[in-house]
This record gives C-alpha cells, sequence and structure tokens, in this order.
C-alpha cells in the first residue's frame, strides 16, 4: 500500500496517474510511449497493492501544476 507521507518515484507517479485516468484515456497515453517504457508502468502497476486515495488526489493535483 502507499501512504500519504511515502516519497514516490516518478514511475509510481505514472502509474498512478495511469489508473487513475482508467482504461480509455491511459491507452491514449500509452500509445505514444515506447515498448520498454509501456513495460516498466505495467509491471509498476501490476506491483501497486493499493493507493490511498490522497495519495491519488496528490499526484493528480502535480499532474495538473
Amino acid at each position: 500500500m502507499i501512504h500519504v507521507r511515502q516519497s514516490l518515484s516518478g514511475i509510481q507517479k505514472a502509474a498512478i496517474l495511469l489508473i487513475s485516468l482508467g482504461p480509455e484515456l491511459s491507452a491514449q497515453v500509452l500509445k505514444h510511449l515506447r515498448e520498454d517504457q509501456i513495460e516498466e508502468l505495467t509491471l509498476e502497476i501490476a506491483s501497486l497493492r493499493r493507493v490511498e486515495p490522497d495519495v491519488a488526489d496528490r499526484v493528480l493535483r502535480e499532474f495538473h501544476q
């Protein structure tokens, strides 16, 4: 589980963002990435057990900025 106070890596933030966007929007993003980037992101998504809503909100706010 990823907690609010935990520092996140760039790949973790990207994975959380893609999860938050949902399958349709995530697919649109992924089609612009290289195969190795897609593999890295999908592995990170698969390793995420649970993301607290506050963490997802923090990642979305950072992305919007």
